[in-house]
């Protein structure tokens, strides 16, 4: 899979550049930062297993400065609330596939691009406009 970087793809709705030695690029709306914070912190007051602290934070903030963030613009939010009301999806699904298909634009055929997820709603929506999923639960992965 081909590396892309901002100038590439010439938006400003896009941050964070793309090391030029990596070939698989993360990509993800910005909600997806709170998300994984919130998902993190959740499973160590459920399981216990996780202590929600400074480093496991910093962490997150490095893991998250490595990935291709889209942000929520008005663009974005109007396709994730059509796509909320076409295919019944919650409200972050929406904009995280409302997301995936800003940058398919944006890519414009220049590089592959894959939507991994394991809601089979989203997924399913995803296919429907024509985007690639991979399903990390049925894939064993």
């Amino acid at each position: 899979m081909p590396t892309f970087s901002r100038p590439a793809l010439q938006t400003n709705n896009l941050t964070s550049p793309t090391p030029a030695n990596r070939e698989t690029r993360v990509s993800c709306s910005v909600l997806g930062r709170v998300e994984i914070t919130a998902a993190i912190a959740r499973r160590g007051r459920a399981v216990g297993d996780i202590v929600w602290n400074a480093d496991l934070q910093s962490q997150v903030e490095r893991d998250w400065k490595g990935s291709l963030a889209i942000r929520a613009t008005d663009e974005v939010w109007n396709r994730a609330s059509g796509l909320a009301g076409a295919f019944g999806l919650r409200a972050a699904d929406a904009v995280h596939l409302a997301s995936a298909a800003y940058l398919k634009g944006e890519l414009r055929g220049t590089a592959e691009l894959a939507l991994v997820c394991s809601d089979f709603e989203l997924n399913q929506a995803a296919q429907a406009l024509g985007l690639k999923v991979i399903d990390p639960a049925r894939e064993g992965a």
